[in-house]
């Protein structure tokens, strides 16, 4: 715990610089010229004298009371007021306030217990290269003390305390108050430590929801995993169980031995004469059944049964005369044999050499 609020301090001690005051200016500006105070009340056309507080002066009485609950500044006679710029090196920007602080009674003409002083970093001042221009405003914390006890005994309280050097319509830059900087200070540290926390609580709830979304999206993908595992068993169990039934088998051993279409087709291509004309075709198993007609219907069962890969040919029904009277129409029924193994449908072997026995034919020399 000692070191976070080490660190808090040292955060805040950084930014202090930086921090800018309230940034609206002030609703009454109280500026002091000797014993007295001259109140100013801002408006749209700028600051206005409403009349003079203290040393005998009267103001009216509902100043008074307005200048108890709005928002006041004091402005400090420049005479009893040191304002002067410094440089001093960048490096030590950060620690601005304690190098004023062990310098300050060589700075100004007051001990460093009996001074009350402000500063602003960065001026108009121009400054050599690797340093940075200080405004230090000072005073007498006496002189701070007894006009704050003026306004406390008229019930006013302000908000911060400055030199009437600078422009009563603007904010002022500087705070001669110790008891307001060392609010200020506590304020920019409970910033400071909240900003720190929010950030810190931001980092835990988006880690905690990151860590959430990667453990769903793996409990997800685990279920998906299981799901895909589960149905390729499914699959797998399917499989085996259908290669290994009967049915598959005899429908594998089927398909083994039918004989493919195309050599089919061949055989009944080279079988049938030039007039027989297809108009149905159908294989049911090891059973061929054509429709057609032909001019030769009666000789095609004799040819059919000449086929190699055909047996048991015969007419499905009655042949009849078409139309015309150029052919009749038919239907045969015959069975699918195949051809014994290694010889082709036409007799050839399988190299596509004749049968032994069998001389090649003539070739283009004569012989």
């Amino acid at each position: 715990m000692k070191f976070f609020g080490w660190w808090i301090d040292e955060l805040a001690r950084i930014l202090e610089p930086f921090v800018g005051r309230a940034s609206a200016p002030a609703d009454f500006v109280l500026v002091q010229q000797g014993d007295r105070f001259v109140c100013m009340r801002g408006g749209r056309k700028g600051m206005t004298d409403v009349g003079v507080l203290g040393g005998g002066g009267t103001l009216d009485s509902d100043i008074r009371k307005k200048l108890k609950v709005q928002n006041v500044e004091v402005r400090l006679d420049p005479n009893v007021v040191l304002d002067k710029t410094l440089a001093l090196p960048a490096a030590g920007q950060q620690y601005l306030d304690a190098i004023l602080r062990h310098q300050i009674e060589r700075l100004t003409p007051w001990a460093a217990d009996h001074v009350a002083f402000d500063y602003v970093v960065g001026t108009s001042e121009p400054v050599a290269e690797g340093q940075v221009s200080i405004r230090l405003v000072a005073t007498a914390r006496e002189t701070v003390t007894r006009a704050l006890k003026t306004l406390a005994e008229a019930g006013i309280k302000p908000r911060a305390v400055g030199t009437a050097t600078d422009a009563p319509d603007h904010v002022s830059p500087v705070d001669l108050q110790d008891e307001t900087k060392t609010g200020r200070q506590s304020s920019l540290r409970r910033s400071v430590a909240v900003g720190l926390a929010a950030t810190a609580a931001v980092i835990l709830i988006l880690g905690g929801f990151q860590t959430w979304e990667v453990y769903r999206l793996s409990a997800e993908s685990e279920e998906v995993e299981t799901a895909v595992e589960a149905r390729r068993a499914v699959i797998a169990e399917a499989v085996a169980r259908t290669t290994s039934s009967d049915e598959y088998r005899a429908l594998a051993a089927r398909k083994a031995a039918a004989l493919p279409m195309v050599v089919l087709l061949e055989e009944l291509s080279k079988t049938l004469p030039r007039d027989t004309f297809l108009t149905e075709l159908d294989v049911e198993g090891s059973t061929l059944r054509i429709n057609g007609t032909s001019s030769e219907a009666p000789a095609l069962i004799q040819l059919l049964e000449n086929a190699d890969i055909l047996a048991d040919a015969q007419f499905g029904a009655p042949t009849t005369r078409n139309e015309r009277g150029n052919g009749d129409s038919f239907q045969i029924v015959a069975k699918i044999d195949e051809p014994p193994t290694g010889q082709a449908p036409d007799g050839q072997a399988p190299d596509g050499q004749p049968p032994a026995g069998q001389g090649a034919s003539p070739g283009a020399d004569g012989e």
